[in-house]
């Protein structure tokens, strides 16, 4: 299954890396460290001039404005 996801052009798999780990402790709204680190990787990639799509339907997630 990984494999089919690593060979899709349409997936960016993105490190977490130090700035993933600082923008996640900025968003203290969000109360699952796991969710902070799913949003913080989108908008750490978008910054850096990528066009994102985070598809969920947490809640949680949802009810935020980036």
């Amino acid at each position: 299954m990984f494999k089919v996801v690593k060979n899709d052009k349409r997936v960016f798999i993105h490190p977490l890396d130090s700035d993933v780990i600082e923008k996640s402790a900025e968003l203290t709204s969000i109360n699952e460290m796991h969710d902070r680190q799913i949003v913080s990787t989108a908008l750490v990639v978008e910054s850096q001039g990528n066009q994102v799509a985070l598809l969920t339907c947490d809640q949680n997630i949802l009810l935020q404005s980036w």
